[in-house]
């Protein structure tokens, strides 16, 4: 990340006085700290990597039927918490945080994987985000 330009320039570091803002942040910062919210990331964390993992093919329909509805209600909840961690740490701070940048290319190529495959899957995209478990370990 250190050899890549910032994604938004420095200027985007400074505060806004704007109470509203300032509002959003802090009801953000409230909600993403709060146990209760990340003990349920951490529980779809690990339930996504369940499902990854016990993905094969010809895995019985049930099994995908669930995957796939597992699959789409994670991608609400980590849209969720990425758009509240935006709103709480500001986008300057968002971008150049490794962890939360993780978390946003995981999103991203969720959305892709869901897009692109149809349903079907591409099973490169599987393995990125496979790489939440990392945060497991922050």
């Amino acid at each position: 990340l250190a050899l890549c330009p910032p994604l938004i320039s420095a200027k985007s570091t400074e505060k806004v006085e704007s109470p509203m803002l300032n509002r959003i942040s802090q009801w953000a910062t409230s909600v993403i700290e709060h146990s209760v919210f990340q003990a349920i990331i951490m529980g779809f964390i690990i339930l996504v990597c369940f499902f990854l993992v016990i993905d094969h093919y010809n895995a019985p329909k049930l099994q995908t039927e669930i995957a796939g509805y597992v699959e789409i209600v994670s991608l609400v909840v980590f849209s969720t918490e990425m758009i509240l961690m935006m709103a709480s740490l500001g986008l300057y701070t968002y971008f150049t945080s490794l962890f939360t940048f993780l978390d946003f290319f995981v999103v991203v190529s969720s959305f892709v994987e869901l897009i692109l495959a149809s349903g079907g899957g591409l099973q490169v995209l599987k393995i990125v985000r496979l790489s939440r478990m990392v945060r497991t370990a922050k």
